[in-house]
């Protein structure tokens, strides 16, 4: 005896298995992007990366007397929205400081992001305010005013 599906039957069955290969595929398209979206232990967690290069850089930090104090450095990694030194002084996170590059004769000013013990140095992390410049001849003059 050979049974026969009716038109609604076989609509039914074509629906109900189209949802759920659709389901399938969402779950396992959810898993992929939330298991890609978290990197392994140790790894980058920045949006652009910042590929390591090795240059020598220069920290003025304003002094309050309308000084500044030029810090010497060691650059780690660069990119147009922030880089990373490490130096033999420690920099308050919050500073604001001015980033010499000669070798790439950039300047810019940076927001000191943080600043941890890095072997027996300090790990600067920075954040630009603006672009990178060139510097022109001349000396260059800031100074942070405190809002609030």
């Amino acid at each position: 005896m050979v049974a026969r599906m009716t038109w609604v039957q076989i609509m039914v069955s074509v629906f109900s298995g189209s949802v759920a290969v659709s389901l399938a595929a969402w779950f396992l398209a959810r898993a992929a992007r939330k298991s890609a979206s978290i990197p392994p232990a140790g790894q980058d967690r920045r949006s652009f990366p910042r590929p390591p290069l090795g240059f020598r850089a220069t920290l003025s930090l304003p002094m309050g007397d309308g000084t500044s104090s030029a810090i010497p450095v060691r650059g780690h990694d660069l990119t147009g929205f922030g880089a990373r030194v490490v130096s033999k002084h420690p920099i308050p996170a919050g500073s604001v400081v001015v980033l010499d590059l000669p070798s790439y004769r950039l300047r810019g000013v940076c927001h000191v992001r943080h600043c941890k013990p890095h072997r027996g140095r300090f790990a600067i992390g920075m954040a630009f305010r603006t672009p990178l410049m060139r510097p022109s001849e001349g000396n260059w003059t800031f100074s942070v005013i405190n809002e609030g």
